[in-house]
């Protein structure tokens, strides 16, 4: 699963113009990464409301950019199982039971951060 955060840096870097190229590969590798993203958006609905608003800022149809999306607990126990057992899902047993560890960690800290916050 692709996070929120990481699917809003990959609509930012996309090229929304590449159907305005000449050089047919140029387009045909904008087309290829568009597909990608629009399947992405169907992850969940909060992936299809970034991809609608992204749509909507290149439109310049007097749309802001999205605001980046604060990285969630889970978000970043994902980018930790993706750190630690280098693939989106773990690949062992003691892969697991690192990322289980690495996940309980980092909601405790993120908890500590709402407290202070809150």
């Amino acid at each position: 699963m692709i996070t929120l955060s990481e699917y809003y840096d990959m609509l930012d870097k996309h090229d929304w113009f590449f159907d305005m190229s000449d050089d047919h590969s140029v387009w045909e590798a904008g087309r290829r990464a568009r597909n990608k993203l629009k399947d992405i958006a169907w992850q969940s609905p909060a992936h299809k409301e970034l991809y609608y608003r992204f749509t909507l800022y290149v439109g310049k149809v007097d749309a802001p950019k999205p605001m980046r999306p604060i990285a969630t607990p889970l978000d970043i126990a994902i980018a930790a199982l993706k750190d630690i057992a280098g693939s989106d899902e773990p690949t062992t047993y003691d892969d697991a039971i690192c990322v289980a560890y690495e996940f309980i960690s980092l909601a405790r800290e993120a908890l500590r951060n709402i407290e202070e916050v809150g």
